[in-house]
């Protein structure tokens, strides 16, 4: 096998570059992307979700790193990739180390992003996260709570936006080794009993654990205690053909969680969807917006 440095200077004598080729790595300020941006001719259209999630990235100190991603231009000036990672840096208004390519033939553009998209919990793996699937589902449902939609179902957060919401909920991680660590029926090993004990834990940790055990566990749990009414609607969703959807079943633990913190015992667990519809459940005592404000807290000191 051949040492690293065998290989670079292989590599050099290697180099093809026509004559209208350029590799530069450029401090890619604001002012530059967006000259850059003016060319973006004929590209396909850009999704603002990744564009907000690199600007959130770049302005967390540490967070963006130099990975050796290009910036591509075509001969003819036509900006070929790269116009989300440009339009992030005017938008966050800071200035990034990027590599720009130029001179490539401007036929190229259809070969450009066909490898496999990296998932979430792709780029949390990558990062050294255990239980990475999980945690990135967790994260989306705490973000989906701090925004006041976990009643509306959510969707996948990007890879960058996992990144960052570890960033606001560090201690999500915590709350997916203990999930998935608690012995117990696989149908309770899920990214809301995860997003749900992290968010549990915000006020009571002690009873954040002792709730995800016994929704398991299934021991010494009384008549009408909350949690059993949660974990009979749970096995019995996971048995039927027709499951529950993901975000009443986030409902109903949240309910469950409220009702056991009043100490209150109760005949059936259930959240109004017909006839007098009731308001989707929220965590009493850790409400989206105080959630979002630990959020923000987090980022301020890190």
């Amino acid at each position: 096998m051949k040492e690293l440095s065998e290989i670079l200077i292989l590599l050099q004598r290697a180099a093809a570059l026509r004559p209208s080729e350029q590799i530069l790595v450029v401090n890619m300020t604001p002012e530059l992307a967006e000259a850059l941006l003016a060319f973006n001719t004929a590209n396909r259209p850009c999704s603002t979700a990744r564009v907000d999630g690199y600007a959130r990235q770049m302005l967390v100190p540490g967070r963006w790193r130099f990975n050796g991603a290009t910036i591509c231009l075509s001969r003819t000036g036509r900006l070929i990739d790269g116009q989300g990672r440009l339009r992030a840096i005017v938008k966050a208004g800071v200035t990034v180390r990027m590599i720009v390519v130029t001179g490539l033939d401007d036929d190229v553009f259809p070969t450009i992003d066909r490898q496999k998209k990296r998932s979430p919990g792709d780029a949390l793996a990558i990062d050294g996260e255990k239980n990475s699937r999980a945690l990135a589902s967790a994260l989306a449902i705490i973000s989906a709570y701090e925004q006041n939609t976990h009643g509306g179902g959510w969707r996948g957060l990007e890879p960058e936006d996992a990144l960052y919401m570890l960033d606001r909920h560090p201690e999500a991680r915590v709350s997916t080794a203990q999930v998935c660590s608690v012995p117990g029926d696989n149908s309770f090993r899920i990214a809301a009993f995860i997003a749900s004990h992290y968010i549990f834990s915000r006020i009571d940790r002690d009873g954040a654990d002792a709730f995800v055990s016994d929704v398991k566990s299934g021991a010494n749990l009384q008549h009408g205690d909350p949690v059993g009414l949660l974990r009979d609607a749970i096995l019995k969703s996971s048995a039927s053909k027709s499951r529950m959807k993901r975000s009443y079943k986030l409902g109903l633990i949240i309910k469950a969680w409220n009702y056991r913190r009043r100490n209150k015992i109760i005949r059936f667990l259930r959240i109004r969807e017909r006839n007098g519809k009731e308001e989707f459940p929220v965590v009493e005592g850790m409400e989206p917006e105080q959630l979002t404000a630990l959020g923000d807290e987090q980022l301020r000191r890190s």
